[in-house]
């Protein structure tokens, strides 16, 4: 998925999870390779931390992505199901 052509002009908020996720990991590429091509070691530390924070902010949308389509088929009950549910005798 282009994730730059698809959601041009959109909220990020409004992207599905895989195309947030996706453009994340994207994002913390270009970081990368800007760390790698600067000279100024601060400005390679800020990038360097940036793009581990986007990879983090990916991993976190896969899991809530993964979440969601486990309580959507069933796999999983929501908290508050459990939370209200009766006590087993």
């Amino acid at each position: 998925m282009n994730t730059k052509g698809d959601f041009v002009g959109q909220s990020f908020d409004v992207w599905p999870p895989p195309a947030r996720a996706q453009r994340c990991r994207e994002l913390a590429s270009a970081a990368s390779a800007k760390a790698e091509h600067t000279k100024d070691g601060e400005l390679r530390a800020e990038y360097l931390r940036l793009a581990t924070v986007l990879q983090a902010v990916a991993l976190e949308l896969e899991a809530k992505a993964r979440h969601q389509r486990q309580q959507e088929s069933g796999r999983i009950w929501p908290r508050e199901t459990v939370k209200n549910a009766e006590p087993i005798s």
